[in-house]
């Protein structure tokens, strides 16, 4: 069954190197005169430890990324930067265990990426999600490339066609704060993907709007992987010539902005539209 993807995006930048708990691109990354930035993560209970995340750039890269829990550092992110095979290895692990994850990034001589592969070093050594077929336009703004996905459970060497889930994007740029992107997969499992950014200059903000829809069966029963997001809404599809039931799994957030242009602010919407204050975050500048 094949399913679209329709993806309408806002305010969205391309960033390959800016990231933490995502990977390959990120929708808002900070500018190249930032020197640090630490996130306080609001925290419900009077027992649980203050949550911080500290990113460290030079040069207007990102070097490393720590968490910590109190005083205690949980999670740290390395980059590594290789100018002479054009790559950039991101690496993750816990405080106190191996390496936990990596990223390798390709790019060309315009500093494009043009390939990105994602591992979980838990369960094997070959990669889980490739990113590739990058195309851009002659503002070096992508236009299109093809995410891969290979299950875990998959052989660790040789990887059947079947077991892979393939999606191939597209990006219209409607205006300068404004672009579409167009995706098209084909999952055995019936599922579909939307994210939305809608981008307020006035209010110097962004609202992202994150869905994942599910068809349900006859009986009711929702997917093995079904993620339950702040709420859900329900409407009929049809499908085959067959009216299915879907679930639309949503989270919404908002994030004001600087004047450099730089998130401050990160909140979460509820089905009101009311928010609710997740993280703060102090930046300095050169």
């Amino acid at each position: 069954m094949k399913i679209r993807i329709l993806t309408s995006l806002a305010f969205i930048a391309f960033c390959h190197c800016q990231m933490f708990g995502q990977y390959y691109f990120h929708q808002f990354p900070v500018s190249g005169e930032v020197v640090s930035v630490e996130e306080k993560k609001e925290t419900k209970g009077w027992f649980k430890p203050k949550v911080k995340v500290v990113s460290v750039y030079e040069n207007g890269k990102i070097k490393s990324t720590q968490e910590f829990a109190g005083k205690k550092k949980v999670n740290e992110v390395i980059y590594e930067y290789n100018s002479a095979d054009r790559k950039v290895t991101i690496k993750e692990k816990k405080e106190n265990q191996d390496l936990k994850t990596k990223n390798i990034n390709y790019f060309d001589d315009k500093d494009r990426l043009v390939k990105s592969e994602y591992y979980d070093l838990d369960r094997v050594q070959t990669p889980i999600l490739i990113q590739d077929d990058f195309i851009y336009n002659e503002k070096d703004k992508v236009l299109s490339y093809k995410r891969t996905n290979i299950p875990l459970d998959g052989p660790s060497s040789s990887y059947d066609d079947a077991q892979k889930i393939i999606t191939n994007f597209e990006i219209e740029y409607l205006s300068e704060h404004q672009s579409k992107e167009i995706g098209s997969a084909s999952f055995p499992n019936g599922r579909l993907q939307e994210s939305m950014i809608e981008y307020d200059p006035s209010r110097n903000s962004a609202v992202c709007t994150s869905s994942n829809y599910y068809l349900i069966k006859k009986n009711g029963e929702r997917p093995i992987y079904f993620r339950k997001g702040d709420w859900i809404e329900e409407s009929l599809v049809e499908v085959n010539g067959e009216k299915i039931l879907v679930h639309q799994s949503i989270v919404k957030h908002k994030y004001v902005f600087d004047k450099q242009g730089n998130p401050v602010e990160i909140y979460k919407l509820n089905q009101k539209g009311e928010a609710q204050l997740l993280a703060t975050r102090t930046i300095e500048y050169k």
